[in-house]
């Protein structure tokens, strides 16, 4: 199957399967994966022991790859990648520098970056990455301000960044290892950020949707309702003119599939 990807949009989570993650009763946790294509979903896909909180992180890397930083009570706070098909861990990297929570993740380029965090009950202004190849993590510039819970999205080399309670969203600047703010979102608690089209879309649990164009100095304006519940673990994928998104909520329930129509503007539960 050929991904059709659009030039301008976020490519980085175009695969062609979304990882649906959740628990049972026994306190393990199950993967699942949905395909747009085909609209089918397939059950227990992986599981792994482990109480899945809202310490552990995980992002999709591949089609059957998540990447993890796991809590005290997922895999001992160690990170790694996950395959989903053979249901192991393939590889296995260090715990964060400093480790928190509630802090946001995003893999481009065999890296991953990590930004804010929750420290004391305190946003932090911590940021970090680790290189696959190098096997560590290094610390990078901290945030100008603290953030918990970030949503990031890649876009001509910088790694734009929002977080939950901050109403300015920034600029991070990979090759440079440098910060520019962006003008304030119209409403603070952005929940799930997203570039396509040359738009920046935020979408909030319970909230509104909000984009902004690009070249026109980020001027937000609000679209939409949107009807999303995820709290915590929001996996997301670009495929052809959609967006499709998953997740965990904070009270270890199942959550649906919702579908952005990215032309319409719309985000419906689909599954």
């Amino acid at each position: 199957m050929i991904i059709e990807q659009r030039p301008t949009a976020f490519s980085q989570n175009s695969f062609e399967k979304l990882c649906k993650i959740h628990q049972n009763e026994e306190k393990f946790t199950f993967f699942q994966v949905y395909n747009p294509n085909a609209k089918t979903e397939i059950s227990d896909m992986a599981s792994l022991p482990g109480h899945l909180d809202n310490l552990t992180r995980f992002i999709q890397i591949s089609n059957n790859e998540l990447f993890f930083v796991g809590s005290k009570t997922f895999l001992n706070r160690g990170s790694g990648i996950i395959d989903l098909a053979n249901q192991t861990i393939i590889r296995s990297f260090p715990s964060l520098r400093e480790y928190f929570f509630s802090f946001g993740l995003i893999y481009w380029d065999q890296c991953i970056y990590v930004f804010g965090r929750s420290k004391n009950r305190q946003s932090a202004s911590y940021a970090e990455k680790i290189d696959f190849a190098e096997n560590r993590w290094t610390k990078l510039a901290t945030l100008p301000v603290g953030i918990i819970n970030c949503s990031c999205a890649f876009f001509r080399h910088s790694i734009i960044i929002a977080g939950w309670g901050k109403d300015s969203i920034y600029q991070y600047n990979i090759d440079l290892d440098s910060y520019s703010e962006i003008l304030g979102i119209v409403h603070p608690y952005g929940k799930l950020i997203f570039v396509a089209e040359s738009r920046v879309y935020v979408i909030e649990t319970k909230g509104n949707i909000i984009e902004s164009g690009i070249e026109d100095e980020y001027s937000w304006k609000i679209i939409g309702k949107s009807p999303l519940t995820v709290s915590f673990q929001i996996l997301w994928i670009s495929y052809k003119e959609s967006i499709y998104i998953s997740g965990y909520s904070k009270y270890g329930t199942d959550i649906p599939i919702y579908r952005f129509d990215i032309n319409r503007r719309q985000l419906s539960i689909i599954k």
